[in-house]
């Protein structure tokens, strides 16, 4: 086990593969947790959280909004792992992101975001069990997906990755964004019928999304 502490600059401070306790503090960081049950601590700053194989804690909750500015980016990992947002972050109007593109295999993810960008991610083969809070922004796994948001005070965003994913908005100010998907192609959308073609040619539906 190791207790990795970060400085005020910069950090990009991996982990080992036994259970580790990684603190980012001040600046735009990157932990990264491989094996074991990890506990990553993001600080002040935009920082780049990156669980591994184990039941992780991802903690975004440290900074106040000004300090995190869009917020962090949390990547989960294969485990059962707890993602904290940030309270105050999220009472100025945003959220932290994060999403699953490096997870595949799983009979796909269904992620369930209630008012408060918080709730609960479990996979089709039900190895996974995640938990999170304060999100406005997640993007799903390389399998087929259905993601569903019921918040409606602000800017909530999707991004299906690959797969034949359901993305389902609280008809407010959703936006789905193909923009970081990494497929070969572009993009064919039929707002009128609900589905978009993504850059896999994998197809997408879409339901309560005002935006594209």
């Amino acid at each position: 086990m190791a207790n990795v502490i970060g400085t005020t600059g910069n950090d990009s401070l991996p982990g080992t593969d036994e259970a580790d306790v990684i603190e980012g503090l001040a600046g735009n960081d990157t932990l990264e947790g491989f094996d074991g049950d990890d506990t990553l601590e993001a600080g002040p700053g935009q920082d780049r959280l990156f669980a591994g194989t184990g039941d992780d804690v991802l903690d975004s909750s440290a900074g106040n909004a000004a300090e995190e500015e869009f917020g962090d980016v949390l990547s989960p990992g294969f485990g059962n792992d707890t993602i904290i947002g940030n309270a105050a972050l999220w009472a100025a109007g945003d959220g932290i992101d994060f999403g699953y593109d490096q997870v595949s295999g799983v009979g796909g993810l269904t992620i369930t975001a209630d008012a408060s960008g918080s709730g609960t991610v479990v996979s089709g083969d039900g190895s996974k069990n995640d938990t999170f809070t304060f999100a406005n922004f997640i993007w799903g796994s390389r399998d087929s997906d259905i993601i569903t948001s019921a918040v409606t005070d602000r800017f909530f965003g999707f991004e299906g990755g690959q797969g034949n994913d359901t993305l389902i908005g609280s008809g407010s100010q959703d936006e789905a964004n193909y923009f970081y998907t990494d497929g070969s192609g572009g993009i064919v959308a039929d707002l009128e019928a609900g589905t978009v073609v993504d850059t896999f040619g994998d197809v997408d539906e879409l339901t309560g999304i005002e935006w594209l």
